[in-house]
């Protein structure tokens, strides 16, 4: 088989013919410009025929076929997360007693397997837990009742005093309110009206009712499913081990509910004696400085306390709004709330990290952020919740070889 003659030496490029396996001879000039069409668009770009690969072929189909996927999978997971939120925020009346209820469960269960251990009945068990925890909230309301009612009347007779005093920090606010309503009516338009407000006693009526009909409905959800929860024992847990595939699983899953349970009940029991130290020194540090009923506030205190961050600024609030009512100079209301954040802040940097330790350690930022997040999805019961939800998921995580890494992302 002979070559075309070429100006410069020939070199001849074996290429497999299309029919049979014989070999034949290309010029380098044939040769290049098919190489050239061959990776003109890359190994997905434009092929000669006669140099298909089948191999090229299947990476193409394969790429192609990976970026839809991972366009698919993104598309799913996005609808999946908005559909939770949504079902979060308007199934929230229903979902928040369910939650409490388990987490109510979770805190009290250890009492239940001490009786248990004692030889009583589950159900005797749940229902003398239940009814010991009722009966101590309503001897605290009980107690409080009085301090309350008198530092209301109280109160009333001393609001002009603390009215004169309040006017004098307002009036930088009022200067400014003042220039900010100048500047509104600046650039108001000629002849635009103002949209008037109008108020019905009718709706506040109504809200008043819905909002306590809520409240007693999710009383009553909460104290039903809390009390079968308790005299149910371990079926529930038991429903959901038998739905594991395999023995690994089953015991995975034992293990991360008795390790929710003892970290949620020993977190929470915790924090409750922390915060009632916290509650104490705050009521004599209110006492030793002459603010009325400090049992009442030191109480409230302890309370606003569960709430992380949010809680301290809340509180510092009230007790200066009571300072300014009850003591006679505006520097002595500023002492009150410089108690209250002295104490809170002992408390959040000394006194919680050693009693918690390692044990529950969460991620601060990770922390503000779920106080947020539930907060905007469930208001102020989310608040609550924020903690023990975020605790519950972080150990999931961690009792998940897959999802281990977002457990210690979680942790300080």
């Amino acid at each position: 088989m002979s070559t075309p003659p070429t100006d410069g030496p020939s070199v001849e490029v074996p290429v497999r013919s299309e029919v049979g396996s014989e070999l034949r001879t290309t010029p380098p000039e044939e040769s290049l410009s098919l190489s050239t069409d061959y990776s003109s668009g890359g190994i997905c770009g434009a092929r000669n025929p006669a140099f298909s690969d089948p191999t090229s072929d299947e990476v193409c189909d394969l790429g192609v076929e990976i970026q839809a996927w991972d366009l698919k999978d993104a598309a799913l997971v996005t609808l999946t997360v908005l559909a939770a939120f949504y079902t979060l925020y308007f199934t929230r009346a229903l979902l928040f007693p369910i939650v409490l209820a388990f987490i109510v469960n979770l805190v009290l269960k250890p009492i239940i397997l001490r009786l248990q251990k004692w030889r009583v009945p589950t159900a005797l068990s749940a229902a003398c837990v239940m009814s010991l925890s009722l009966a101590v909230v309503a001897g605290g309301v009980w107690l409080l009742w009085d301090p309350a009612a008198r530092w209301v009347t109280e109160a009333q007779l001393r609001l002009p005093a603390a009215m004169e005093k309040f006017e004098t920090l307002q009036a930088p606010i009022e200067q400014i309110a003042e220039v900010s309503k100048q500047i509104e009516e600046a650039t108001e338009l000629p002849g635009e009206d103002r949209p008037v407000q109008v108020e019905s006693k009718e709706d506040k009526l109504g809200s008043a009712l819905n909002i306590t009909g809520g409240f007693l409905g999710g009383t009553m959800i909460v104290l039903v499913l809390v009390f079968f929860l308790l005299a149910g024992g371990d079926r529930f847990l038991e429903k959901i081990v038998e739905l594991m595939p395999n023995w690994r699983d089953k015991r995975r899953v034992v293990a991360m509910s008795r390790d929710v349970q003892y970290q949620i009940s020993s977190y929470l029991l915790s924090i409750t004696i922390i915060n009632a130290l916290l509650g104490l020194s705050i009521g004599l540090g209110l006492y030793a400085i002459g603010i009325p009923e400090p049992a009442l506030w030191g109480t409230l205190a302890a309370l606003l306390n569960y709430i992380p961050f949010a809680g301290a600024i809340v509180g510092a609030v009230i007790v200066f709004l009571v300072g300014l009512i009850s003591m006679p100079s505006i520097g002595g209301a500023m002492l009150a709330p410089l108690i209250y954040l002295s104490a809170n802040a002992i408390e959040a940097n000394f006194i919680t990290p050693v009693v918690l330790g390692k044990s529950i350690s969460l991620n601060p930022v990770i922390l503000i952020l779920s106080v947020f997040f539930w907060g905007w999805l469930w208001g102020i019961g989310g608040v609550l919740l924020a903690v023990p939800l975020l605790v519950v998921l972080k150990i999931s995580f961690d009792h998940s070889p897959t999802l281990k890494p977002l457990g210690m992302f979680l942790a300080r």
